[in-house]
């Protein structure tokens, strides 16, 4: 591997995150003693905990637009998990009897004192159960390949993000004043110019995980109906 190339790998290995949280090791520290000392007597009561700027607002889009994706690809997952609670759950109405909605234009349920949606799964007969489960099994290998191309599209868009930083990291020329770039130019230079295929990147890498959600939550939903009584 070129130099250009291990730099620009060294770069991207530092700024990326994993896809699976999982899978991060834990950090080494190579500080010196000096320097964990200073550590030692951090003041947290400067520490931030909270977005500042336009990066709340950047990651709302991001939520929004993720969620807007996922109600357009799996919307009969969506109708289907409604149609279930609405048999086990009692929705929330507004002042004029109406079902009241949430952001997301689905119905908001009566919830306990802890903020819990109150329900009863015993509420559902034995053909309601039957209907619900043909319904999940039937349509649970679709749901998969959508939530697998998902995937790939996030994978694609990481690459696509790499690349465009990579270009960016190499291209970058030298002047009179200055000579050779130096790392650190190159590496504004790239973050700079992939700004927007990092983001769409994230966008990308969200929407993957709430498919993954998605699919995981009807499996579940789907082994609850299986051992599931009625009264």
């Amino acid at each position: 591997m070129s130099d250009a190339a291990t730099q620009i790998q060294r770069v991207l290995d530092d700024s990326d995150i994993p896809a699976d949280g999982t899978t991060e090791q834990p950090i080494e520290p190579t500080t010196s003693t000096e320097r964990s000392r200073q550590f030692r007597y951090t003041n947290f009561s400067r520490m931030r905990f909270s977005w500042i700027g336009e990066d709340r607002a950047r990651l709302d889009e991001i939520q929004r637009q993720a969620d807007l994706a996922l109600r357009s690809r799996f919307q009969d997952a969506l109708d289907l998990l409604d149609r279930i609670f609405l048999c086990v759950r009692e929705p929330a109405v507004d002042g004029e009897g109406e079902v009241r909605l949430g952001p997301d234009g689905r119905p908001v349920w009566q919830a306990d004192e802890q903020g819990h949606p109150v329900e009863d799964w015993s509420l559902l007969g034995d053909t309601q159960r039957g209907n619900f489960l043909f319904a999940i099994n039937t349509h649970l290998y679709g749901w998969e390949q959508g939530a697998v191309d998902l995937w790939a599209e996030a994978m694609y868009a990481k690459v696509n993000w790499e690349e465009k930083f990579a270009n960016a990291f190499i291209k970058l020329p030298g002047n009179a004043i200055s000579g050779k770039p130096t790392i650190d130019d190159r590496t504004q230079t790239g973050h700079a110019f992939s700004a927007q295929e990092r983001y769409f990147a994230v966008y990308c890498s969200a929407l993957s995980r709430k498919a993954d959600a998605l699919i995981r939550s009807m499996t579940r939903i789907g082994r609850m109906l299986e051992n599931t009584t009625t009264r």
